[in-house]
């Protein structure tokens, strides 16, 4: 069963902001915040479990499209980044079931993943970017006394979680902007961002969620009726679509809307072109989510 987080509801682990971003050039073009609608679910952080190191193991029982074959491998692209997103893109255009939940089952070979927003991320690393998750992993079992493995290894079936989205915001969240750490590099304007880039941010203390987990799917725009805002493509596994043009949409391989696809998401960035802590869950959205930190952005290095 999946819990679904009601943005108006007082244990949401959320404010929404009280004022609106100014533009970098003048406030007249600055976002607006709309009411809250009693009746429209959005889950903007990844676990519900509060950041525990284990969770039960949920079954899953998918089965393949009959008929489908297993596409060839991409060729290798180069480290880092690069590699990621051409993982995602191997990934979207051969999978055939996803389902969101808070441990990650695979079956690679018949294009099955039930996975949530950093479960996926660490499934794209392991495969892409090995080093840059040994780099993830021992922070997160630095920081949090957690216990995960640098093992790299796939198999079928139950494999470990790994770091959640708090570690992963943390280990950017320790960098300046341009600063690097092992395979990764604090990216510090959302103009930067390339596909295969990490967008990602924590809650805070007491929230029911850790964060969320995205990656840039394509080049950030800024919106020409606010400066402010700047639309980013993303690839994500979420419960929560990314409004009326996520591919989740009506989409017989997502179980209920749910699991990897692609969308786009609104940051709302400072006079630098930094991100801020408000964003909105996608382009056009009423309400603009307020975070404790600011979202941070990550490039990948081999």
């Amino acid at each position: 069963m999946h819990t679904r987080v009601h943005r108006a509801a007082p244990a949401a682990a959320l404010l929404l902001a009280l004022v609106a971003c100014s533009s970098p050039s003048t406030t007249a073009n600055a976002p607006t915040i709309g009411a809250p609608t009693a009746a429209e679910d959005e889950q903007i952080g990844c676990l519900t479990t509060g950041g525990a190191t284990t969770v039960p193991p949920t079954p899953q029982s998918f089965r393949a499209t009959p008929g489908w074959k297993r596409a060839a491998e991409a060729p290798a692209a180069d480290p880092g980044s690069p590699a990621v997103w051409a993982e995602i893109e191997h990934e979207l255009a051969t999978y055939q079931k996803s389902d969101y939940q808070h441990t990650t089952t695979l079956d690679r070979a018949a294009g099955n993943y039930v996975v949530d927003c950093s479960g996926w991320g660490n499934v794209l690393l392991r495969i892409a970017a090995c080093d840059a998750y040994g780099d993830l992993v021992r922070a997160a079992n630095a920081t949090r006394s957690t216990s995960f493995a640098t093992s790299c290894d796939l198999p079928t079936g139950a494999v470990e979680h790994g770091p959640y989205a708090v570690d992963w915001a943390q280990m950017l969240g320790k960098l300046q902007p341009g600063e690097s750490n092992g395979h990764w590099t604090r990216v510090a304007k959302v103009a930067d961002v390339v596909p295969g880039d990490v967008v990602t941010y924590a809650l805070g203390p007491g929230a029911s969620d850790t964060g969320h987990v995205m990656f840039a799917a394509g080049t950030p725009t800024q919106d020409a009726t606010n400066p402010a805002e700047w639309q980013v493509p993303i690839a994500d596994s979420t419960e929560s679509r990314h409004g009326p043009a996520d591919s989740r949409n009506n989409n017989p391989k997502n179980v209920d809307g749910h699991g990897i696809g692609t969308a786009a998401i609104s940051l709302i960035v400072d006079q630098t072109g930094a991100p801020t802590n408000q964003f909105r869950w996608y382009p056009g959205a009423p309400k603009i989510d307020q975070v404790p930190a600011a979202v941070t952005l990550g490039h990948f290095t081999g």
